[in-house]
């Protein structure tokens, strides 16, 4: 792991520095096991062109429908397998990343709340369709950051939540409306649509958007942070 040391900042509130830093080795990690997932899912499709391959020259004498049918009868089961293992790779990824979103949010708001006496406790807030949501609210409307300038990245993640939702909850089926994003696909089934991660650009703007965000809400907390203290 490379840490880029003139992307971190340096906060007035001293435990924002090591919460930054854990983001960054969480990121990092994350990104790597993307990549290394990615390169062993490659790997085994190229392996398996290359059995293909070899196979269709033993069949040179047969007509092209006879090799299609020859090759179909041997690999079909692994092709189904590999396009299989893709899904639930990709899907397990989302997943990953959201919780790691939504650990990192809760662990921020409780930081806040045990250095601060603020009007209204976490578990006073309703969830408003989503825990995420929740610590948004707190901080938006109870720590009273500027929010502004994020607002907008959180909305963004707003539009992954609902792919994650449909993942979690519906082995990636859904009847709602899906905002395109490069690296989607949604497949048509009956009245409903699957959701294929076609691309793995996708989870990677899925987690650049989230580390730009963090990174921007941090910077937010240290001035609202340095507020509330200069008035005491």
């Amino acid at each position: 792991m490379k840490l880029d040391f003139n992307n971190i900042n340096i906060f007035k509130w001293a435990d924002l520095n090591y919460f930054e830093f854990e983001n960054q080795i969480a990121f990092d990690a994350l990104k790597n096991l993307n990549l290394n997932q990615e390169k062993s899912l490659s790997e085994s499709k190229v392996a398996l062109d290359k059995n293909i391959e070899d196979f269709q020259k033993s069949l040179e004498l047969l007509s092209k429908e006879e090799q299609e049918s020859y090759v179909n009868q041997k690999y079909y089961w692994d092709e189904v397998i590999i396009n299989e293992l893709q899904l639930i790779q990709r899907y397990s990824s989302i997943l990953s990343i959201f919780s790691f979103y939504e650990s990192r949010l809760k662990m921020i708001c409780e930081l806040i709340e045990s250095e601060f006496e603020l009007k209204v406790k976490i578990k006073k807030i309703n969830n408003y369709g989503s825990t995420l949501n929740k610590y948004w609210i707190y901080l938006n409307e109870v720590f009273e950051i500027k929010s502004d300038d994020i607002e907008k990245l959180f909305t963004e993640l707003d539009d992954y939540r609902n792919i994650r939702n449909a993942i979690a909850h519906q082995n990636g089926m859904t009847r709602e409306k899906i905002v395109s994003q490069e690296g989607l696909i949604l497949n048509k089934i009956g009245d409903e649509f699957q959701i294929e991660i076609s691309e793995i650009i996708f989870i990677k703007n899925l987690l650049q958007n989230i580390e730009t965000f963090m990174s921007k809400l941090l910077i937010e907390i240290d001035k609202r942070y340095y507020e509330l203290k200069s008035v005491r």
